[in-house]
């Protein structure tokens, strides 16, 4: 009987052990994803995905290890310490530069087509109360994607209901009654490109603006998306198959499309922000590639959890704005209470 207990006490151990250690690679994983490019790996964006989840998995095991007295514990908690230098990109204690000139509000907002929120299933209200929200919020540009004109409009005549006299660029999937990215500015736009995603709905705009006496480019992104519902997440056999392929095209398809729009950035001599939905985590080879050079706003002036997905919330943050070092951030809010899309509307302010 005692021998019985003994091997059952080693056994535990080790079980405990070989959970602590697996638990901490896939962290360490989660780490590393972000530096491959997802063309070659894709799989391994999955770990970047995961980085949340598994980071509170394993604070638990080192709660639990300590309870044990296990010198496994030492799996989770070296996982823990490596994690803290990247947990900044999800969730700040508050921040910002001081202003050092006048202060430019930048939104970028994906409206999910107006067929999100509200119940109604009218598109038109929806759209309405999102559209007087952002004329209400002070913005000086606006970076829309999944915009959709609702009652036919003309996308230019049904923004000027709203946002008289601004400038309006845009680039969408059929005509102007389509559905695609829209920029709004109270500055007029003196350029503007469009970079129109091979094999791909999605697509990124830019718009060149004169701001505080320089000229200053804003691009509109909206990387390759899954086009998972939460239902594909039933476990039936094509349900897998399906949500499989849809990642897998969708992860190495961004890589492509973030090197389009950098390319434009690296032959363009001036300074650009780079707003929109990647799709992508802050651990990803998106954000990675895109933030070099330049200012995650919510890192730099962000409070709380940042996560902009409403129906992963805490887990997602994939909406960015992305400010040149010469920017001073000074502050940074994603709006919970608008519920006109499944994205939160992510507001920053900044001066030059």
């Amino acid at each position: 009987m005692a021998n019985g207990k003994v091997h059952k006490s080693v056994f535990s151990r080790i079980s405990f052990g070989a959970v602590c250690v697996f638990f901490a690679v896939l962290q360490v994983l989660s780490y590393i994803s972000g530096y491959i490019n997802p063309a070659k790996a894709w799989f391994m964006t999955v770990f970047g995905l995961l980085f949340v989840p598994l980071l509170l998995v394993n604070i638990g095991l080192l709660v639990w290890g300590i309870i044990r007295k296990s010198w496994f514990t030492i799996a989770p908690a070296v996982a823990i310490l490596l994690s803290l230098t990247l947990a900044g990109r999800f969730i700040q204690f508050g921040g910002g530069d001081k202003p050092s000139g006048p202060v430019i509000t930048v939104i970028t907002y994906n409206v999910g087509h107006f067929s999100c929120g509200i119940a109604t299933g009218d598109k038109v209200e929806v759209a309405d109360k999102t559209m007087g929200y952002l004329a209400s919020s002070g913005a000086d540009i606006i970076c829309l994607q999944e915009f959709y004109a609702p009652g036919g409009q003309e996308i230019t005549d049904y923004v000027a209901q709203f946002f008289p006299g601004w400038s309006v660029d845009y680039f969408v999937s059929s005509g102007t009654h389509g559905s695609g990215n829209v920029t709004i500015s109270r500055f007029p736009s003196v350029d503007r490109g469009v970079h129109d995603f091979e094999k791909s709905a999605n697509r990124a705009v830019h718009s060149d603006y004169i701001i505080a006496g320089r000229r200053i480019r804003v691009y509109n992104c909206h990387f390759e998306s899954y086009n998972i519902s939460l239902s594909h997440f039933v476990t039936t056999r094509s349900k897998v198959s399906e949500t499989e392929t849809k990642m897998e095209r969708a992860i190495t398809r961004r890589p492509r499309q973030v090197e389009e729009v950098l390319s434009d950035i690296e032959a363009c001599s001036l300074p650009s922000i780079v707003a929109g939905d990647f799709n992508d985590n802050p651990l990803s080879y998106t954000y990675n590639r895109l933030v070099r050079g330049r200012k995650d706003a919510f890192v730099a002036a962000g409070s709380g959890f940042g996560a902009t997905y409403s129906a992963l919330w805490p887990l997602l943050r994939i909406d960015f704005v992305l400010y040149p070092e010469l920017f001073k951030v000074c502050s940074y809010k994603v709006d919970r209470d608008a519920p006109w899309s499944d994205h939160y509307p992510v507001i920053t302010k900044s001066s030059l």
